[in-house]
């Protein structure tokens, strides 16, 4: 088995994925980089599909982003309208009021994930606005030192923005154990990269689905939440 390794993940986001067999799972730019490890799999075997369900535990208006402090059991959350809340359980409280808008940018014909190593200072050239992805932007032309994207999909059938997420590092689903999340605003399909041999395989579909999902969240135990601006908060749990 290969020592896992570091990614990171590009998202862009605009307002613009099929089951396949293996573990299933339920559901509980601006560009956003996030550092991951691909889950490490036995050359020559198959990526396992995690079994997992999505477990709704709130619902707020037009969630957005999610995060937690040190020392403190409770889930925070960014609405659109400029109000942040509290999740304790199933307890939600206002804990502040700020006023703001948030923008949104997108291109024209690829999302994609980017890679970088954990022991890099940061400075990486992804390429834009000469590169799309692995692909000339607008007559550009690709700069030297471009980094390339790790994987990339097309805006093509639903597809029209990648919302990227996290590394699965809880205890609760162990077959997830490493894999990246991620999904596709429009599509709304949560997936996992994952690594078989030490080399990059192409996304599992989770089989399971939410709506407008905005962005992933993360718990003091390593535990993944999907939002979505519709209003629900969902986790990722194992499936039964």
């Amino acid at each position: 088995m290969r020592l896992r390794r570091n990614y990171v993940s590009r998202q862009v986001v605009a307002t613009r994925f099929s089951r396949t067999d293996g573990p299933r799972v339920k559901l509980r730019k601006i560009v956003a980089l996030g550092v991951f490890l691909a889950a490490a799999v036995p050359a020559g075997a198959a990526p396992p599909v995690p079994l997992v369900t999505l477990t709704q535990v709130a619902a707020l208006s037009h969630p957005l982003a999610m995060a937690t402090r040190p020392g403190d059991a409770r889930l925070f959350i960014a609405e659109k309208g400029g109000r942040v809340r509290a999740l304790d359980g199933a307890t939600v409280t206002t804990v502040l009021e700020i006023a703001g808008e948030v923008g949104d940018v997108g291109q024209n014909q690829w999302e994609e994930i980017d890679y970088r190593p954990a022991t890099s200072s940061g400075g990486e050239n992804y390429g834009w606005n000469q590169m799309e992805g692995a692909h000339p932007y607008a007559g550009g032309t690709e700069p030297a030192g471009h980094v390339p994207p790790l994987y990339e999909y097309p805006r093509v059938g639903t597809n029209c923005s990648v919302t990227g997420g996290y590394v699965y590092r809880g205890t609760r689903i162990p077959a997830l154990q490493g894999a990246y999340l991620f999904a596709d605003f429009c599509t709304a399909r949560l997936n996992a990269l994952v690594t078989v041999g030490g080399l990059l395989t192409v996304p599992l579909d989770l089989g399971v689905s939410a709506s407008l999902i905005a962005s992933f969240g993360e718990d003091a135990s390593g535990e993944l939440y999907v939002l979505s601006t519709g209003g629900p908060i969902w986790r990722v749990d194992p499936a039964a």
